[in-house]
């Protein structure tokens, strides 16, 4: 009979636990910059963008209590290392040096080049071959000169954001522009350049995959990340929230 108490007592302290494990806050670092993924709306004093939606869907799927805070993207990494918080919700690209320093999550968003143009221009560009004689604005780091050949692009002029493109592009300082399409089509959902537009039928060449973070012991909150994300996706809140953001 003692041994049928204490055995009883081992279960109800298992349950307990659990209970308690379930209730505990994760506590979410969200990159205080990073429209459309991630920022702070001084306005609302708020967290708010594309992960800051996504993770809060994953909260309710999996029942899990979130605690968000904003923190600088500089600091994300350390932040989580260190313990100061259980998950990262950002911009955070999945490269090899991350997923050497922590685990990264099933991704949420695959990002890419992105062709724009103004709205007068109804030619349907398939691909940068369709480009060349153009006067061509790139932004820095979306897709490499050595792919574009430059001797065949003379005309390209490089700026340093994608915001400078569609200036450029407003202002007729080029005729076509290449960007982050994330950052661009987030502008443009915005009503930021009314009279520009994403180009439907150009082929992206560049991708890159956007994923939470958490630390690398921590495989129960990335299962049930991965897990609720599934979930999400299937049921297309994903694709939802991604529209709302301008991101598709």
């Amino acid at each position: 009979m003692a041994i049928n108490r204490l055995l009883a007592g081992l279960a109800m302290w298992a349950i307990l636990s659990g209970s308690a494990l379930a209730q505990q806050a994760v506590r979410a670092g969200v990159a205080s910059i990073g429209a459309p993924f991630s920022f702070h709306d001084d306005a609302s004093n708020t967290d708010k963008g594309i992960m800051v939606d996504v993770v809060n869907e994953i909260g309710k799927t999996a029942s899990l209590k979130l605690q968000l805070q904003s923190v600088m993207f500089s600091s994300l990494l350390s932040a989580l290392t260190t313990n100061k918080i259980d998950l990262i919700v950002a911009t955070l690209a999945v490269t090899p040096d991350r997923q050497a320093q922590i685990a990264l999550s099933q991704k949420v968003y695959t990002d890419s080049d992105a062709l724009i143009v103004p709205k007068t221009d109804a030619t349907e560009y398939a691909g940068y071959d369709d480009l060349k004689g153009k006067v061509l604005g790139l932004q820095k780091g979306v897709v490499s000169l050595q792919a574009l050949h430059t001797d065949l692009y003379p005309k390209i002029r490089i700026y340093d954001g994608g915001p400078d493109v569609l200036r450029a592009l407003v202002a007729g300082d080029i005729e076509v522009g290449v960007t982050n399409r994330s950052i661009s089509g987030y502008l443009l959902k915005m009503g930021a350049f009314p009279t520009l537009q994403l180009v439907p039928t150009f082929t992206p060449t560049n991708f890159g995959d956007i994923a939470f973070g958490v630390r690398k012991d921590d495989a129960r909150l990335l299962g049930t990340v991965n897990d609720a994300l599934a979930k999400i996706q299937a049921a297309g809140t994903l694709d939802t929230i991604l529209a709302k953001w301008g991101v598709q």
